[in-house]
């Protein structure tokens, strides 16, 4: 019986009789949770983005602003120099570590590295619809500290795209964290997740989405710190304020 679960502290306990119409039950390392139905549709607004070359494959996120348009980072583009080498679409962890992808080529891009941002446009044959996403909503405000937020994510290390439970903790500087490249002048906050802390490294995550309890888009994540002797997340992660992505989707002449 639900009743009998014991939900962990990453966020505010809910009342298991919300079940249903309000929260779905979800589990990440080995940690059960409730998640907003809200929140959890937003699952369905990220895709993964990845380039290759010959020695590597460049994994990131990518959020649906609209039809066939998606909101990425800009630092993740550093490593490819044509645009047939981005695709985006769903990753598929199979047995041990191989993984699957079924993609969409990009067919044209726009980048702001100031702010770090990505806009791009992906092909749907109707055929192969494998970006077909939801958009997200643009959030109004930033919530107040402490309040409960999520992260929206594929990540190389895990199956499908994840709710990650965190909360918001307040605005910072970019010069704290970025280098002069990318992101110098963007508007940054700080969230926290417990349940990322030693458990996962957190650089796959770029260019997810942050969003509120009302599943929201608050903000696109940017970077994240890794403890150095482990190589995983200390659960500390920085992401780009919802006032950036609104000017920048306003310079590219997009309209939510």
């Amino acid at each position: 019986m639900i009743n009998n679960i014991t939900f962990n502290n990453y966020q505010n306990r809910q009342n298991p009789s919300f079940l249903g119409k309000s929260f779905v039950q979800m589990k990440l390392f080995d940690e059960t949770f409730l998640v907003p139905k809200a929140v959890e549709k937003i699952r369905r607004s990220v895709k993964f983005s990845f380039a290759e070359d010959a020695n590597n494959t460049y994994c990131s996120n990518a959020v649906c602003m609209k039809d066939n348009i998606f909101l990425g980072i800009s630092h993740f583009w550093k490593h490819f120099k044509k645009i047939e080498e981005l695709s985006i679409g769903k990753i598929n962890k199979g047995k041990g570590n191989q993984s699957s992808c079924s993609v969409n080529a990009v067919s044209k891009h726009r980048k702001n590295n100031n702010w770090d941002l990505g806009i791009f446009n992906v092909e749907i044959p109707k055929k192969w619809q494998i970006a077909k996403s939801s958009p997200v909503k643009l959030a109004d405000r930033l919530p107040s500290t402490g309040e409960d937020i999520y992260i929206v994510a594929y990540h190389p290390d895990l199956t499908g795209p994840k709710v990650i439970p965190a909360k918001y903790t307040g605005s910072c500087k970019p010069s704290l964290f970025v280098d002069e490249e990318f992101g110098a002048s963007s508007s940054y906050f700080q969230i926290n997740s417990d349940i990322l802390k030693n458990n996962l490294n957190t650089e796959g995550l770029s260019g997810c989405a942050i969003v509120n309890k009302k599943g929201e888009l608050i903000g696109i994540q940017g970077k994240g710190t890794v403890n150095s002797s482990t190589n995983m997340s200390t659960g500390n992660l920085f992401g780009i304020s919802i006032d950036t992505v609104k000017r920048y989707l306003k310079e590219v002449n997009i309209s939510i």
